[in-house]
């Protein structure tokens, strides 16, 4: 499995975080789960608005949502799945 870590895609025994990541040490974080099918994701747009609300209301920066499309569109790539969810 292919996955996305810090801007690129990695294999997934491969991916490392640091042990002083933000989300690791203090604990916050967001996260949308996206269903795909035959190699689209389903109503994309709406949860990355929703995305970018819940970081708003955690204080947290606005996540690059261009980025996280690409990120979206290589992980369904380099995976390919009748249907799945993205996290």
């Amino acid at each position: 499995m292919r996955i996305w870590v810090n801007g690129g895609l990695r294999d997934a025994d491969d991916a490392r975080l640091s042990v002083l990541d933000h989300g690791l040490t203090v604990g916050d974080g967001i996260f949308e789960t996206v269903r795909t099918g035959e190699g689209r994701p389903f109503a994309l747009t709406r949860h990355l608005d929703r995305l970018a609300r819940s970081a708003r209301g955690l204080g947290l920066p606005d996540p690059d949502l261009d980025e996280v499309r690409r990120a979206a569109t290589a992980v369904i790539d380099a995976n390919p799945v009748t249907l799945g969810r993205l996290r």
